[in-house]
């Protein structure tokens, strides 16, 4: 794909043979990792291999086609059943009205909030033991309430976040994490990324600020990233967490430090900068962890040496989530997905996990890359822009005894769903969308439906269900015929 200052073109290479695409696949991943790294291409072979696995891993027959079988099934495919319009229902800030969609987009004159025109709506989370959705729009946190059958019902706003000790100063939370049974959020504003700010959501107000220090350095920590002890720790009291900092990963236990970091063996710290940027938890424990470069290193329990190690890309990891078993990896990229499955299949470690023990020198994990195909990207960026990303994507897993079947992210103004069981199994362009008249900044799975989707918009919140999302030309054909 070409963006100029003309419409995007999209040029396709076609080979004669397969000998002749391998040896140009390999030509083109050295000069993209060159390019991206700004360094000359230095990797060992073990780890080329699995940068070109990575490039791609489209089925092609002799021909140089895709796999025919593969089209004939997404032709099959029904159409998606009409979603309930009661499923429909969204809320809009900027209007501060309750808006409920139909074919006549009719609007209720219900007044709900306060929230200001100029200020647009930054993060998400929802809870594990409650049916709360909360949306963070600067200093102000919208809570919701979400059902399977009436949707998203707005319940109340807790506004004029500020600092415990110092009411003058706001605090805007742009990223947010619940402990403690949803009755603790744990938020950070990114204009003081040493400090983490606890919000008692019972009494609807910061009640404590921690600058997380070092005890071993006695300086300041930026917090790139914070995350759970384990992926469903927020069903327990556990009141602890885990931060991550650009060269040091450490557990913040709240009660006894106040945010100061310890010597212990609660805490891994690197001598250089590694650049830590994103970390994730698994069901039992297991951290993941990328650095800015796009390398991942897998733990099986903190303050001790990864097990694993994955090369990275070229490309920053934007956002990290792991399944609940541990099996899977899935990382966001600024223009693509990673889906990588971690499970040792040869050796002394066959169905052991890259936590717990490290791959063989000849075998590491085949990244899946998932893309959007290449003329709906143009499509895309010709229409909405040429910045756009995806958003941070996650599984469908709302509890630990499901395991995911989808994956939701979004670029530009589509939702996008993935189905997991055809990722998995190497099927190409087996993903879903759904327009929307702004950019979806985020979405993730109801905490009691993993078919229904909380997706947020600049300045509306709104529930859909997966069976609404259509295939992607049917898709853009509809969305064509609004311009």
């Amino acid at each position: 794909n070409v963006y100029s200052n003309g419409p995007p073109t999209t040029w396709l290479i076609k080979f004669n043979d397969r000998e002749t695409y391998e040896e140009f696949q390999i030509t083109i991943m050295r000069l993209l990792w060159q390019t991206k790294n700004e360094m000359s291409y230095a990797v060992s072979k073990k780890d080329e291999e699995y940068l070109i696995d990575s490039l791609d891993l489209m089925d092609v027959d002799q021909n140089g086609g895709i796999n025919k079988e593969e089209e004939e099934n997404e032709e099959e495919e029904e159409e998606p059943e009409p979603e309930p319009e009661v499923n429909k229902r969204s809320y809009n800030f900027r209007k501060k009205k309750k808006i409920v969609f139909s074919d006549s987009e009719d609007e209720s004159e219900d007044d709900y909030s306060g929230f200001d025109d100029d200020i647009k709506n930054k993060a998400l989370a929802i809870g594990d033991k409650t049916d709360r959705a909360f949306i963070s729009r600067g200093n102000k946190l919208g809570v919701f309430k979400t059902d399977d059958d009436l949707g998203i019902e707005f319940i109340t706003s807790i506004n004029n976040l500020s600092l415990n000790n110092n009411s003058e100063k706001a605090v805007n939370a742009d990223k947010m994490m619940l402990l403690n049974n949803d009755r603790t959020m744990i938020v950070q504003d990114f204009n003081s990324k040493n400090q983490l700010h606890k919000i008692d959501l019972e009494y609807g107000k910061i009640v404590e600020d921690w600058n997380i220090q070092d005890s071993d350095r006695d300086n300041n920590l930026n917090i790139e990233s914070f995350t759970s002890n384990n992926k469903f720790s927020n069903l327990s009291n556990d009141n602890t967490f885990l931060g991550l900092s650009s060269q040091t990963m450490f557990r913040i236990d709240p009660r006894v430090s106040k945010g100061i970091i310890k010597p212990s063996n609660d805490k891994k710290t690197y001598k250089t900068k590694i650049n830590f940027k994103q970390i994730s938890t698994t069901g039992k424990g297991y951290i993941a962890v990328a650095s800015m470069n796009g390398e991942i290193r897998l733990y099986d329990e903190l303050g001790k040496n990864a097990k694993t190690l994955l090369p990275a890309l070229g490309d920053e990891i934007l956002g990290l989530t792991t399944s609940n078993n541990g099996r899977y990896l899935l990382a966001t990229c600024k223009t693509y997905l990673l889906l990588i499955d971690v499970m040792i299949n040869n050796g002394k470690n066959t169905g052991k996990l890259g936590f717990e023990r490290s791959f063989s020198i000849s075998e590491k994990p085949i990244p899946r890359k998932l893309q959007l195909k290449p003329e709906h990207i143009a499509f895309i960026k010709s229409k909405y822009g040429k910045s756009l990303q995806f958003s941070i994507a996650t599984f469908n897993e709302t509890n630990n005894e499901i395991e995911p079947t989808l994956i939701i992210t979004s670029i530009g103004p589509y939702a996008i769903t993935w189905e997991f069981n055809k990722v998995i199994n190497n099927q190409r362009n087996c993903y879903k969308l759904r327009f929307y008249n702004d950019n979806v900044i985020m979405g993730d799975f109801s905490n009691n439906n993993n078919s229904k989707v909380i997706l947020t918009l600049p300045d509306n919140i709104t529930m859909a269900s997966t069976k609404s999302f259509r295939n992607p030309n049917d898709e853009f054909n509809l969305t064509k015929t609004q311009f």
